[in-house]
């Protein structure tokens, strides 16, 4: 299979654009698209610009990005995001769900793993990422974003959610966690320094997560690589379980 195990590969698929490339994949006027399962690499000097991109997104529209793995080059390129999503004013009322993924690297001056900017009435649901090494993990969103089981790691902000809905369980590094039980923890990874995010061995605090398999805006039952979720570990991954790479999601749209 082409599809990543919850690691950085490159020999597996892999889009990874050039130093000067512009925002790579947009979702604005879109009202049905799955984006499941990629690893995007963005390039080093480009600034300003988004890996995913909808601003705004549709009007009812229902947008879902898991599984993904999403990284940035090193360089001089600044203010850049991974996600930037934004909704349109009035009545406008589009679902965007970002579920199981893993993002990092985004660390230079402005960047932003996943920006949020919420008019009208969206549903925006943040469920189970693992953000990592970034100059601001989870920004915005505000009392329309609801965040669950997250890991926000670094040095930089790891979250800017003010008012945001949480579910209790999001681990900071720092203290800017709303959950105040699960601030100025240190996640360890099984190698950080290899792009390997994910946990392989028990946490006590990690798999403290809540289970969404019957959540009633976005119910699921396995980690972004298709693992069963049994411990319900916070982050994108399940934890020391064998990956089993399940066949990506069809895109619609």
């Amino acid at each position: 299979t082409a599809r990543h195990v919850g690691t950085l590969d490159t020999t597996k698929y892999l889009l990874d654009t050039a130093d000067y490339a512009g925002n790579i994949i947009t979702f604005e006027n879109k009202i049905k698209l799955v984006f499941s399962g990629l690893q995007v690499r963005q390039g080093e000097e480009n600034a300003d610009i988004r890996v995913f991109i909808g601003n705004p997104m549709a009007d009812d529209a229902n947008i879902f990005i898991e599984n993904c793995i999403i990284l940035k080059n090193s360089g001089t390129g600044t203010s850049r995001r991974a996600i930037l999503a934004a909704s349109g004013g009035g009545a406008q009322n589009p679902t965007l769900t970002i579920v199981n993924n893993l993002i990092y690297n985004f660390n230079s001056t402005g960047d932003r793993a996943v920006s949020l900017s919420a008019t009208g009435a969206p549903v925006l649901l943040i469920y189970n990422n693992t953000v990592a090494d970034n100059t601001t993990g989870f920004l915005g969103g505000g009392a329309d974003a609801t965040y669950k089981n997250n890991i926000a790691q670094g040095t930089g902000t790891n979250y800017s959610i003010a008012s945001a809905n949480t579910n209790g369980f999001n681990i900071s590094e720092d203290t800017t966690s709303l959950d105040v039980a699960y601030t100025s923890f240190v996640v360890t990874f099984a190698n950080e320094a290899g792009d390997n995010f994910t946990i392989t061995t028990a946490n006590t605090t990690v798999d403290d997560g809540a289970n969404l398999s019957l959540d009633t805006g976005y119910s699921f039952t396995v980690d972004a690589g298709y693992n069963t979720r049994s411990d319900w570990y916070m982050g994108f991954w399940e934890g020391p379980a064998a990956a089993t790479a399940a066949a990506a999601r069809w895109v619609i749209g």
